[in-house]
């Protein structure tokens, strides 16, 4: 198997929404989607390989992304494509060898939206992994078409936790954090690619930092985590116990503004941005 790249640690942006911000409850509700946190599965998009033809994209926080919110349209019935571009995505995140960091490529998917994977695929005909971040810039009629995307839709994504692999490991208890998460909506967890045991399940060793971007599709409770990955095979059983330094929940909702994030005025955004700071504000003391 491949070596997975992709996922580059980064510090959490001030402004990037966090767990218990309520940020993200304010702008697309509090909805338990899957109360128990299973159910996902029955709705993640067909599988893909982020390496073809010994070319590698280093794309899987974009792949990862994408995943997630796939799996949400499908779930709500909305008109995303079932298979977009992660080389449009890749290219609007800026991405590169050796990888990037989730919330940068979350971001923009979130201002500048998605395209059908037909218009920009990743096939035989792309011989290298420059070729696989081509065009760039990005053509105008590409980005045209992508708005439209996020003129229908707001895209939304929420960090679980976010830990540094230089610094002492927070005593979380991530287990309960990702069956929170996974209620609210799908979520996508880093991971040390790849080392398996002799049961098959795959494990994380004490020191491993993490390189991959995925999506965490369920679990069996005690037991083990299940993946849905880029790299064969595409479902993976992962170790209960592993400690996944970085995860983000993503949420999906219909733009009744039909403005793009990139065409918010200034004034807007203020206006906006307090309205929500409003909200969060009545949403705490309601819960005193």
């Amino acid at each position: 198997m491949p070596n997975p790249n992709g996922f580059v640690y980064a510090p959490t942006p001030p402004k990037a929404w966090t767990l218990g911000s309520k940020k993200a409850t304010v702008r697309f509700g509090a909805t338990f989607l899957m109360p128990d946190g299973h159910g996902w599965k029955n709705y993640v998009p067909d599988y893909e390989l982020q390496n073809i033809n010994d070319v590698e994209s280093f794309a899987c926080t974009v792949y990862g992304a994408l995943k997630a919110w796939i799996t949400l349209s499908n779930y709500y019935g909305y008109s995303l494509p079932k298979n977009c571009s992660e080389r449009f995505s890749g290219v609007m995140a800026n991405l590169g060898p050796p990888g990037g960091d989730p919330h940068v490529s979350g971001e923009a998917v979130r201002q500048w939206g998605v395209i059908h994977n037909n218009l920009l695929p990743f096939d035989e005909t792309i011989k290298s992994t420059f070729e696989f971040y081509q065009p760039k810039p990005m053509d105008e009629g590409f980005i045209a078409e992508a708005k439209k995307s996020v003129q229908k839709y707001e895209f939304g994504h929420e960090y679980v936790f976010n830990e540094s692999p230089f610094a002492p490991r927070q005593n979380l208890n991530r287990p309960a954090l990702l069956k929170y998460a996974l209620a609210r909506g799908p979520v996508c967890v880093s991971v040390h690619g790849w080392k398996k045991n002799a049961d098959g399940v795959y494990y994380k060793e004490t020191g491993d930092s993490d390189n991959h971007w995925t999506q965490l599709l369920d679990y069996k409770e005690g037991e083990y985590w299940l993946i849905h990955d880029q790299y064969k095979p595409f479902i993976k059983k992962v170790a209960w116990d592993t400690k996944f330094q970085t995860a983000q929940v993503y949420f999906l909702k219909e733009n009744t503004s039909g403005l793009a994030p990139n065409d918010i005025t200034y004034f807007q955004k203020i206006l906006k941005q307090m309205s929500e700071m409003v909200a969060r504000l009545a949403l705490q003391f309601k819960s005193k």
